[in-house]
């Protein structure tokens, strides 16, 4: 097995950033810090709107839509493609504020596809509501960029 190395890079930092907690800085980490690395040594991944040949598992789709946003992370086994990340009809316990979801992601309602109130209130049992009146724990689903 093959490594590939990069440089972690700090990007698109505002001059006025004012990151005053550890979790702020959690929560800024994904947006101003990347990987550079030479993607000629990755032979293997194939980005693309369209399945990828393949005859075995050593190739990863990285499936994106018409207008280049990522929908999930594939991999070929026994003939097909298996959708690995995010886990298809995933629901994932998000902790903070419901107002502020990250992008890609809905709060499950009786409106999501395949939520049925009673499932809804099932879920809402594990739920926190804050004191401001939005949940503080709660569920999502993944529903793509």
């Amino acid at each position: 097995m093959s490594s590939i190395t990069g440089r972690v890079k700090v990007i698109d930092v505002p001059d006025d950033a004012c990151l005053t907690t550890v979790r702020d800085l959690m929560m800024q980490m994904e947006k101003f810090l990347a990987v550079e690395f030479d993607a000629s040594e990755i032979t293997n991944v194939v980005v693309s709107t369209e399945e990828p040949d393949a005859t075995d598992g050593t190739v990863v789709w990285f499936r994106i839509n018409n207008s280049g946003n990522f929908i999930g992370i594939y991999v070929f086994v026994q003939g097909q493609w298996l959708q690995m990340f995010p886990p298809p009809q995933g629901i994932f316990r998000m902790y903070g504020s419901s107002n502020e979801i990250p992008e890609g992601y809905d709060l499950i309602t009786e409106d999501t596809p395949g939520f049925t109130s009673a499932m809804v209130s099932k879920l809402q049992e594990g739920w926190y509501l804050g004191d401001e009146g939005w949940w503080l724990i709660f569920d999502v689903v993944y529903v793509g960029l």
